[in-house]
């Protein structure tokens, strides 16, 4: 009876589990996410406009791939056998493929003859097949349309936003990714790409090895991992079976990117790369094992030894030691006599654990036999094994350096504690990377009284897991956000002067090796850092640090607004194609006329789509923060956050960062995006008119001259209007000087920032005014040759007010007020509700 009232409690608690599960990632609204392919799609039916807005855009068919099954088919046109895996020639445990005229072949690897796959060779909607990948009982093939299916050889649990689901074998699944699952194509962020391959860790290889060196099974499902390298080299992009179905996510080749490799080959995980000169690398990472899933896994970067070994499902439970293992450089192969290699490389998997795994290298030994080299990846020696292969002169490795530059950004900034800038504080950090994981190195300075001392701290950082489909985040205005853990001794916060020494323990002291204690957000142009650090039982420090690119010290939120405005989206209106301009147009021009007016127009669309997408993202994440918080109440009460047997306790621990880091970060990128993008929609539609009028005067005359009254940006509006770089007047309500600077280095935005300094010139309160529907004011004006105009102002704070008592230019709550400019030659006059604020002759 006790045994039968166990095993039902072991049941309820995997029951309820899965109920808790299915309630975080169904209820919480996953289903509702939509893919920026599916919205740019909705765009334009070709995508050849987004084409040629380079890395910027994710264009839907920026993929086509071609028959290149000569070029790939070294085991030979119909093989006995594959020894080496390319694009168009495969193995799995049990079977081979290849692909040939466009078509799957397949056949069990104890026969000689090659079939036709499912009968047909090619998944139902498809006209050809053209890039393959195996492992394990998976194939992965890409059609020509850049589009990818999946096959399994034995039954296989695979999972859905719903519920998990049986996978009859020899069948295709023409759908990839969660929480949504979609047609998937790579698009233009792995464009050229120089080599991909897949990965399935999951009951063939049984367990993984961490870095501490405990085994963990691969749990129930396991996953399988898609990786690109690059059109550099230095850079793999990857997204797997439990992931949205983008390839947001990266990791740098050796040296932080330095090593450009030519070529990729995957088995369970662990990747294998070759560079031009021969030098070899293996890793074994994806999503979990880096410790970006703390959803799912305990991590942790103490060292400790587990008590159970791999082939034991409850190790998969035990915590995961961080970082992920590094790159472990291969022994070179000795080339002698006619020896050679070639870039074609291959890894499978052949046991459990790490160490199961085999290496190949196409190649020619001494005597120019052809076959590949081979060894388990962990052994000292290569041996060769002769078999027919066919190579061409490219095929060989070229000798050219394999090392370029590294993939680091540099950032300095301040320090700031409970929101105050520690002014005789400064930090800088070298060696930082956009990659999923990775770590760099903090240098803190404190100068005062003629002395100045520095210390560094090392970081940790993994990316934080997101639902939100992305495209190229860090580099396209969208930040990054991750979990941070820092790594130091007592020496590195023990300072020779006392006051540093104590600064240093009150922001770390008690931190060290917490895992995952910072949050950062980052973008390649900035480096963000928050923390809290107990100062007692009911209180803690806050602890921010913020570096950018250029150094200079200001406010966090004002400098990132400022770089959303540089992301290559908006940059993008300035594309050569989005303007033809002619003092004088003839019937001659009309083509280019047309392509820069459907430009614009496409343009205008492709903003206002984003911001569709990116409003949708902030109700659905905002959503699934309330809905989780009040999940974790009743997990707090009813202490169910206590089990760990299944793991509620693991998906609780940082469910609340995650959630709470996702609704904060999509908020604010919308708030940046309705702020800027809806003046940049306006002067792209704008210019699509100017280009329509023009077109059709060209209908009705020979030739027609341009219209002057409408300008490219806003800098030209301005300068037109006769409008000065800067005022200096007077703060009406405070009766003591001010200045209004028109945001000259920003021609996209109609804005000035009305500000205030202290006798030592350092600015004491500012706020930003953007000017509504300027650009039609601007236009009525110049049409009747005048340059005074009055235009309608929204105020922007970007501190919070510390009470509502609290005053901007003598007024309460002035971001709430209506307000008005006038600008009439050199007088100057902005209103906020019924009160005049600044005044300037």
């Amino acid at each position: 009876m006790r045994k039968y009232r166990k095993n039902l409690s072991k049941k309820l608690l995997n029951l309820y589990f899965v109920s808790f599960v299915l309630g975080i990632f169904g209820v919480l609204g996953f289903s509702s996410c939509q893919t920026p392919q599916a919205t740019y799609a909705s765009l334009s039916a070709d995508g050849k406009f987004y084409k040629s807005i380079e890395n910027s855009l994710n264009a839907p068919d920026s993929l086509f791939l071609q028959d290149n099954s000569s070029e790939q088919s070294i085991n030979g046109t119909y093989p006995e056998h594959i020894f080496i895996k390319t694009r168009t020639q495969t193995f799995t445990k049990d079977y081979e493929f290849m692909i040939r005229n466009g078509k799957l072949l397949f056949k069990p690897k104890t026969e000689n003859l090659w079939k036709l796959y499912c009968e047909t060779g090619i998944p139902e909607g498809a006209q050809s097949v053209a890039e393959i990948s195996g492992d394990s009982n998976c194939v992965f093939v890409f059609d020509g349309q850049g589009r990818l299916y999946r096959t399994y050889t034995e039954k296989e649990v695979r999972k859905t936003a719903a519920s998990p689901f049986y996978v009859k074998p020899f069948t295709w699944i023409y759908l990839y990714g969660w929480p949504e699952s979609v047609v998937f194509k790579p698009g233009v962020v792995v464009n050229n790409y120089r080599a991909w391959a897949m990965g399935a860790r999951r009951k063939d290889v049984l367990w993984h090895e961490d870095i501490f060196k405990n085994e963990h099974h691969f749990g129930t499902m396991g996953l399988e991992t898609i990786y690109f390298l690059t059109e550099k080299g230095n850079e793999i992009r990857f997204t797997d079976s439990g992931l949205p179905a983008d390839l947001s996510k990266t990791f740098l080749t050796p040296k932080n990117g330095r090593f450009i490799a030519v070529n990729l080959s995957n088995s369970a995980s662990t990747n294998f790369i070759i560079g031009d000169k021969g030098s070899m690398y293996t890793r074994l990472i994806d999503f979990d094992t880096m410790g970006c899933d703390p959803m799912f896994f305990k991590y942790t970067y103490e060292p400790y030894q587990s008590k159970y070994k791999g082939n034991e499902y409850r190790s998969n439970f035990e915590s995961w030691g961080l970082p992920a293992e590094d790159w472990y450089k291969q022994p070179d192969i000795k080339l002698d006599g006619k020896a050679r290699l070639t870039k074609f490389i291959s890894i499978h998997q052949n046991g459990h654990g790490n160490s199961a795994r085999e290496l190949r290298v196409a190649g020619l030994d001494f005597e120019g036999n052809t076959g590949f080299y081979s060894k388990q990846i962990f052994d000292a020696e290569w041996t060769f094994t002769k078999c027919n292969l066919f190579f061409t002169e490219q095929d060989y490795l070229s000798g050219k350096s394999e090392w370029g530059e590294s993939c680091e950004y540099a950032f300095k900034g301040s320090v700031f504690e409970n929101g105050k800038n520690l002014e005789n504080i400064s930090v800088q950090v070298e060696d930082f990377t956009l990659a999923n994981e990775g770590s760099f190195n903090l240098r803190i300075t404190m100068k005062k009284d003629g002395w100045q001392e520095s210390k560094s701290i090392k970081f940790y950082d993994v990316e934080m897991w997101t639902y939100m489909p992305r495209f190229d985040p860090g580099k396209d205005g969208v930040p990054k956000n991750f979990f941070v853990t820092p790594d130091f001794s007592k020496e590195d916060i023990n300072c020779e002067h006392e006051e540093f020494t104590e600064l240093l323990k009150k922001m770390f002291d008690g931190i060290n090796r917490k895992t995952f204690c910072v949050k950062s957000s980052a973008t390649e142009n900035y480096l963000e850092l928050n923390w809290k650090n107990s100062k007692g039982l009911l209180s803690a420090n806050e602890f921010k640090i913020f570096m950018d690119k250029s150094g200079i010290s200001g406010d966090p939120g004002a400098l990132k607004a400022v770089y959303m405005y540089e992301n290559p989206f908006l940059q993008a209106f300035n594309l050569p194609e989005m303007t033809f301009e002619k003092a004088v147009y003839t019937a001659q021009d009309t083509e280019n006329l047309k392509k820069a007016a459907e430009s614009n127009s496409q343009y205008a669309k492709l903003l206002s789509g984003q911001m569709k997408v990116y409003n949708g993202y902030r109700h659905n994440t905002n959503k699934s923060r309330w809905e989780w918080n009040l999940a974790d109440l009743v997990l707090s009460v009813t202490f169910l956050n206590q089990i760990d047997f299944p793991k509620i306790k693991t998906v609780s621990m940082h469910s609340g960062d995650i959630f709470n880091t996702n609704a904060d970060s999509y908020g604010l990128n919308y708030e940046y995006m309705s702020v800027l993008y809806p003046h940049v929609i306006n002067l792209a539609a704008q210019r699509a008119e100017k280009y329509s009028k023009i077109l059709e005067k060209l209908e009705k005359n020979q030739t027609a001259e341009n219209l002057p009254e409408y300008k490219n940006d806003y800098s030209e509006y301005f300068d037109s209007l006769c409008v000065k770089d800067e005022y200096k007047g007077q703060i009406v309500q405070e009766k003591r000087e001010g200045k209004l600077l028109r945001l000259k280095g920003f021609p996209l935005y109609p804005g000035f920032v009305l500000y205030t300094q202290k006798k030592s010139g350092e600015v004491e309160q500012y706020v930003i005014l953007e000017l509504k529907n300027f650009e039609k004011e601007a236009m009525h004006s110049l049409k009747k040759n005048k340059t005074d105009f009055e235009c309608d102002v929204n105020f922007y704070i970007t501190a919070k007010s510390e009470s509502f008592l609290s005053k901007y230019f003598g007024i309460q709550k002035i971001e709430k007020k209506k307000g008005k400019i006038h600008i009439d030659g050199k007088k100057i006059k902005i209103k906020a509700g019924l009160k005049t604020i600044f005044e300037a002759d």
